[in-house]
């Protein structure tokens, strides 16, 4: 492990499991003191960890390798997210099971090539946008588990933790040559299953030719939660209020039979998916939302309306993609890598216009939550990984499948990438051997030694399906995911909370899946 691992007191733990805590828990039960004070909170507790470790320990080696791996994986997650968020994308015709298949099949691939973050922000509007009529949870969701995460699995572009790992250096395409079967039956079985529940919920929408309501949408039936507001994503703020206070976009009621009641059940599911968090235009963990003026929502109407046909808008950010693709290659000499994928973004977004961005809905907070939060679980996450490689060799004959169960169980309570790091240096420290691990003074010659032995190197590959795969269990799995919600929820999208994704959709659909990943491929 490159800047060896510090003997510290167990005790400095303490704070990565209060940070893990409040990241589960504050949304749900204190979601307004969390959406004011969660950077102060992850702040202050890697502050802890940081003191003990710069002037306690003295280990300022190993704080500056671990601020580097930060650094490296919040410009990969930022530039990807900002050139992704220039490119408009909008799809022609009906949604239909089988082409929304297709499509999440396409994002299981595009995730390899953009990232699971830049794949999830590119294709989750025009997701949302084709499926406006009919638009439920389960789409949300499955979107989640197939593109934000499982569909990543090829390349380290593809999911964060891959991404460590190519740092840590596993080869860039080691991943493609031993992942791709599990990768294929994973996919494919969240495809089937996801088949199976929107054909039923295709039966059950209103066929083409019944009652519009006024603005255009299929009108919702009794006992039906509205999707998403209108033909197209609603904007993120209440409409503005004229003399009388009647909203200026709303249509005159309908005098038709029934209207009314339709249209105040619509006005009260709209008001209740406002308030998810009890705050309207927060985030799925309660970071309030900038609100978009009327000038962007003008500009988002020269483009969003158009739903009806094919529409590309900002490829030239393409290029932009190409350079950060590029980059990841680059090891050497220090930040190059990034400067160059910080230069991509900074070029996308100031040539990217104003009109792409509002119809996208672009905007840096979730970016901004993200580097925060992310900011805090490095820090405060040094402690756990020191221990676990320190402690690895005490381990008793551990199998690759009790590393696939440990690397996600820890992925889906916490974040797939320390997951990944944390089980990789349990695999070195309990593998490589004292001989090789304390005697190198990088991390790739520990990891060539796991991957150069056909018999270790299933414990890399273990540790990285573990990490993906899981990742999408909860929405504090992986980065996209809770980006991905924020979007959703925004739009008015219905989407089960923390504990409603675990129980209703992680339960009965991923649980299966990576149990039939353990059978076939880890036993």
């Amino acid at each position: 492990m490159g800047d060896a691992a510090v003997s510290a007191n167990p005790w400095i733990i303490l704070p990565f499991g209060m940070l893990l805590a409040l990241m589960a828990l504050a949304p749900m039960y204190w979601p307004n003191w969390w959406s004011r004070h969660y950077a102060q909170a992850a702040c202050s507790l890697a502050a802890v960890t940081l003191v003990y470790y710069l002037f306690g320990l003295r280990a300022w080696p190993r704080v500056l390798h671990m601020a580097h791996d930060y650094v490296s994986f919040i410009v990969l997650t930022g530039s990807l997210f900002v050139v992704s968020g220039g490119i408009h994308l909008n799809i022609k015709g009906e949604a239909t099971p089988a082409a929304n298949v297709l499509f999440l099949f396409f994002g299981a691939l595009l995730a390899n090539v953009l990232g699971t973050t830049g794949a999830s922000m590119l294709l989750i509007r025009p997701w949302l946008r084709m499926n406006h009529c009919r638009v439920k949870a389960h789409h949300v969701v499955f979107f989640i588990f197939i593109v934000s995460n499982v569909g990543g699995c090829l390349t380290p572009i593809g999911d964060p933790p891959l991404f460590l790992g190519y740092l840590k250096g596993v080869p860039f395409w080691w991943v493609a040559q031993h992942c791709w079967p599990m990768w294929a039956v994973a996919t494919g079985f969240l495809l089937a299953v996801f088949y199976a529940v929107d054909s039923a919920n295709y039966r059950r929408a209103p066929r083409k030719g019944s009652p519009l309501d006024a603005a255009g949408s299929l009108a919702p039936s009794e006992g039906e939660r509205v999707g998403v507001r209108g033909p197209f994503a609603p904007s993120l703020s209440p409409p503005e209020r004229g003399e009388g206070g009647k909203a200026e976009d709303e249509d005159p009621p309908s005098h038709g039979s029934g209207a009314a009641s339709e249209d105040e059940k619509e006005s009260r599911v709209r008001e209740q998916g406002a308030s998810s968090s009890r705050l309207r235009g927060r985030t799925p963990f309660g970071a309030a939302k900038a609100r978009p003026s009327r000038s962007a929502g003008e500009e988002r109407e020269k483009i969003a309306p158009a739903h009806n046909t094919w529409r590309f808008e900002g490829l030239w950010n393409i290029p932009f993609l190409l350079v950060i693709l590029g980059a990841v290659f680059i090891n050497h000499p220090p930040f190059l890598r990034e400067g160059l994928m910080a230069a991509a973004a900074a070029g996308s977004y100031f040539s990217t216009g104003r009109q792409i961005h509002a119809a996208n809905y672009f905007e840096f907070h979730p970016l901004w939550e993200v580097a925060v939060l992310f900011a805090g679980i490095f820090a405060t996450m040094i402690p756990a990984l020191d221990w676990l490689y320190l402690n690895a060799s005490r381990l008793a004959s551990p199998s690759p499948g009790q590393f696939y169960l440990g690397s996600g169980l820890l992925s889906s309570l916490l974040d797939s990438a320390p997951a990944y790091l944390g089980f990789l240096n349990a695999a070195v420290g309990r593998f490589a051997g004292q001989d090789i691990a304390m005697h190198t003074s990088t991390d790739q010659s520990a990891v060539t030694f796991l991957l150069s032995h056909p018999v270790l190197s299933r414990y890399v590959l273990a540790i990285s399906l573990g990490a993906v795969f899981f990742g999408a269990n909860t929405y504090i799995g992986n980065g996209p995911n809770f980006m991905v919600k924020a979007i959703a929820d925004h739009q008015k999208v219905r989407t089960p909370g923390f504990l409603g994704l675990v129980f209703r959709y992680t339960v009965p659909y991923m649980v299966p899946m990576l149990a039939l990943i353990w059978w076939l491929f880890l036993r």
